[in-house]
């Protein structure tokens, strides 16, 4: 099954919307002051749980109804990458041009899913046989996204106090 999606980045970049043509079919939704991010697809819900050092990221992805965790995501923070381990099944996540403008995830070297965009929304390939592994590349793309503007702002202080 292969179908095109859309999707849709609020302006402070803590709210996705997926879209099915005019239909919007789900959405990511970072909680205000936590780490965690509701996710909703059709009428499913979960949740995205960061944890770990700096140096060491990871985030359980659990069913928001049964609380149960359903899956991993193991991040490469150096070479802007993910594992995912999403109901046994493994895949991973990485960018596909230097500006970070397409990314996409992988299940044993074939590409199920292909995001193209700008900071604000773009169009989503999917031939994935899971709606959840749609959501889980937008949510990796949002954590990288949040950890791009923490270095820039960081970079800022340190030019403006030095300068």
């Amino acid at each position: 099954m292969s179908r095109l999606l859309r999707w849709k980045r609020d302006l402070l970049g803590r709210q996705y919307k997926l879209f099915s043509g005019p239909d919007k079919i789900g959405e990511l939704k970072q909680q205000t002051w936590s780490k965690v991010t509701d996710c909703e697809i059709g009428d499913q819900k979960y949740a995205f749980v960061p944890q770990g050092s700096f140096t060491k990221k990871e985030a359980q992805i659990f069913d928001a109804q049964t609380k149960e965790s359903i899956g991993a995501i193991i991040f490469k923070l150096w070479r802007n990458g993910a594992f995912i381990n999403l109901k046994g099944k493994k895949y991973n996540w990485n960018y596909n041009s230097f500006t970070h403008g397409s990314w996409s995830v992988s299940e044993e070297n074939e590409e199920v899913v292909f995001y193209d965009g700008t900071s604000q929304g773009g169009d989503i390939r999917d031939h994935s046989d899971s709606e959840l592994v749609v959501l889980t590349g937008l949510f990796i793309k949002s954590y990288f996204s949040q950890k791009i503007g923490v270095l820039v702002l960081i970079a800022i202080i340190v030019a403006w106090i030095f300068w």
